[in-house]
């Protein structure tokens, strides 16, 4: 069978660019027409993106790329620890999802500072509720 020429292969299935929203499908053809997107694994990687609302707001934006949104995804469903180990590997893993950008931006901020405060309080106390 000869070899066809012509215009390229789409990048992905039908059933792969099913994807949500007008937006959504905007800036990914948009994404690959400026070759940012340049094979099906990227665009399988969406997946993951479009799920998490963080991860998508960051593909979504302007400078955002799949490398950077990858970055700001939750960490991957593992077995969780239960109690107080479960909650405290939680707020740690959410905290650290934050971009310094956004951070950044709170700088200053006295009702985030207050809050960070009281949370500080409250860790030190239980830290040494439970030492020995």
């Amino acid at each position: 069978m000869a070899a066809r020429m012509g215009a390229p292969r789409p990048l992905a299935s039908p059933a792969e660019m099913k994807i949500v929203g007008d937006i959504v499908v905007f800036a990914q053809g948009k994404k690959i027409n400026e070759q940012e997107i340049t094979n099906s694994k990227e665009v399988r990687k969406l997946r993951q993106i479009l799920k998490d609302p963080v991860a998508k707001d960051n593909f979504l934006s302007a400078g955002g790329t799949i490398e950077t949104a990858l970055k700001t995804l939750g960490p991957a469903p593992t077995k969780k620890s239960h109690g107080l180990i479960g909650d405290i590997e939680q707020l740690s893993e959410s905290l650290q999802r934050y971009p310094w950008t956004t951070l950044a931006a709170m700088k200053g901020d006295q009702q985030v500072l207050r809050k960070l405060e009281e949370t500080e309080i409250l860790i030190k106390q239980l830290k040494k509720a439970l030492s020995k």
